[in-house]
């Protein structure tokens, strides 16, 4: 396990070398503090703050840390939880931000919870979860993504909190399950 932890450090240390090229002499990319533990790969930020690059566990229902190794996790980073076979989702309290297309492609996932902390989130982190049916925004500002539910094909109704002013571009496409709103 440990083993396989390092290589995809490794292999997620490359990729940032490779893709950002131009930026790793202003990044420091080196100097990134990457760890891992039985469920997630994750980057301990400047400000003490946690960042869940990856998932790694194999459990059906994942609540995702409000602390890891005592640091407050603040983020979730783009495509964490990309492919996974995850059912339910509970993101704990105090994270600020979801990045881009988190949940992308999770087929099997049905139920999510998100904090009342949550203050953004990237383009599609949703996509293409046909199996999604339901989705607790609990006392969220109302914070949505464009394209964030774009393929939920099971989606049968979102209650959109309060805040919510402006559903964004593509947030609701291919929802053709969708009745309500």
């Amino acid at each position: 396990n440990k083993l396989v932890c390092f290589m995809l450090s490794a292999v997620l240390l490359f990729t940032a070398v490779t893709v950002y090229g131009a930026e790793v002499k202003n990044t420091k990319a080196e100097n990134r503090k990457i760890f891992c533990n039985d469920e997630y790969i994750y980057e301990i930020n400047d400000d003490e703050t946690v960042s869940i690059l990856y998932y790694t566990g194999e459990g059906l229902s994942v609540t995702v840390p409000a602390y890891i190794d005592s640091k407050p996790v603040t983020s979730i980073e783009a495509r964490a939880f990309y492919g996974t076979r995850i059912q339910t989702a509970v993101v704990s309290e105090g994270i600020r931000s979801l990045g881009d297309e988190v949940f992308f492609n999770c087929s099997k996932l049905k139920l999510v919870s998100l904090p009342s902390t949550l203050e953004s989130v990237g383009k599609g982190v949703f996509r293409v979860c046909e199996s999604l049916e339901s989705v607790n925004f609990g006392n969220n500002k109302g914070v949505l993504g464009m394209y964030m539910f774009y393929g939920c094909e099971s989606l049968k109704s979102v209650a959109f909190p309060e805040g919510v002013r402006e559903i964004p571009k593509g947030a609701l496409s291919y929802c053709k399950s969708l009745t309500e709103t």
